[in-house]
């Protein structure tokens, strides 16, 4: 069942799937350990839930991405009201670390391109 649902992650658009499919898988496999121990029925009648909600949510997400596509499709340039996750902070960088290097690596491409 967690192959199945691992294969289904792939449906949802790939921001998404960066941000949240750890946490989903992890919760899935929870829930399954946890469903398996009531019985087989349960498990079954929860894995098929999931399944197909995992796929109309992923239809969902798809349908947003290309909302905010044709409707930020006249503006040049990023519209920055989705977070790009290349350029975001680690959560185990610390924010003054963070901005110190960035500042200093900003620094060194200005100097080069002169």
């Amino acid at each position: 069942m967690t192959r199945i649902y691992r294969t289904l992650l792939g449906l949802y658009p790939r921001e998404y799937r960066t941000l949240f499919a750890k946490e989903m898988l992890s919760a899935f496999e929870d829930a399954c350990a946890e469903y398996r121990r009531r019985g087989l029925c349960e498990f079954v009648r929860f894995g098929a839930a999931e399944l197909v909600g995992l796929v109309v949510e992923a239809g969902a997400q798809w349908v947003a991405k290309t909302k905010h596509v044709v409707f930020h499709s006249r503006n040049s340039g990023d519209c920055c009201c989705v977070p790009d996750i290349a350029k975001a902070r680690p959560p185990w960088v610390a924010r003054d670390t963070h901005y110190r290097n960035l500042a200093r690596v900003l620094s060194c491409l200005s100097d080069t391109s002169q």
